[in-house]
């Protein structure tokens, strides 16, 4: 008889995340590399959750190229929205030095929030 098990050191963090993956394929009598075929056949994804709440979703290759895509392009339209708006918004002023300090002081804060929370 082959044994077939496997050894693996996992972060615990993402221990429940495996087990509920791992779950799942048997629940649909597959083993995981079966149902990772199968989910790439299917071109849809799988929602795995953990105590009842999602923690992933698992998508083939080509679904997650469409959705990095779609990202890309809601974002580079919201840019397009952001820079339409401030060429609509008046004409421009000449940054003065305290225009500058301002706007340094502002960086700072925002930065100091950031590392803080």
């Amino acid at each position: 008889m082959i044994d077939r098990s496997l050894s693996l050191q996992v972060n615990p963090l993402d221990a429940p995340v495996l087990q509920s993956l791992m779950a799942h394929a048997e629940s649909i009598g597959k083993s995981v590399a079966e149902m990772f075929q199968e989910l790439k056949n299917q071109d849809r994804p799988l929602a795995l959750k953990v105590n009842d709440e999602q923690v992933v979703m698992v998508l083939d290759e080509d679904s997650y190229a469409r959705l990095v895509n779609e990202a890309t392009r809601s974002e580079k339209e919201k840019l397009r929205q952001l820079l339409v708006e401030g060429l609509n918004s008046g004409p421009g002023k000449p940054m003065t030095s305290a225009d500058w300090d301002a706007l340094r002081e502002e960086v700072k804060r925002r930065a100091e929030n950031q590392s803080g929370s």
